[in-house]
């Protein structure tokens, strides 16, 4: 609270203080790291993004865990196409640098598989496709 004339102390607003108190628990970081993570997501695909998580913004670095070596080493090599993705989305100069590291990804929610074959009507199998033999003359 501001103190006014005369001692009395003025009320302060609801944002003020609700933005003191993420800047005290250090939202403003946590916030921009979850910005970058979206961006990260966004900037790899579906099929990086199952394979691959990020884990902490640190400076303008940013930590990525991956399942395995193979990716690590993709993730390598798409670095910059990644960080132009991400400057992009995010706006340059906030993610400056992709670091790798091996281990535990969690698994992201799989959507429902159709059942096998839900897509072919029932009734009897189509004939067998013609491999290229010759055909026999009928006896």
């Amino acid at each position: 609270m501001r103190r006014r004339r005369g001692g009395a102390r003025e009320p302060e607003s609801a944002a003020s203080l609700v933005e003191a108190v993420v800047a005290r628990l250090g939202g403003a970081s946590r916030a921009l790291e979850q910005r970058a993570f979206e961006a990260y997501r966004d900037a790899v695909g579906t099929l990086l993004d199952a394979r691959t998580e990020p884990d902490r913004l640190h400076g303008g670095t940013l930590f990525v865990t991956v399942k395995s070596a193979p990716y690590a080493h993709q993730l390598t090599l798409l670095r910059r196409d990644i960080l132009d993705r991400m400057a992009a989305i995010l706006g340059a100069g906030l993610v400056t640098d992709l670091r790798t590291r091996v281990g535990t990804v969690s698994a992201p929610a799989e959507p429902p598989r159709p059942a096998p074959h839900a897509d072919r009507a029932p009734g009897p199998r189509p004939p067998a496709p013609d491999r290229g033999r010759p055909s026999r003359p009928p006896r």
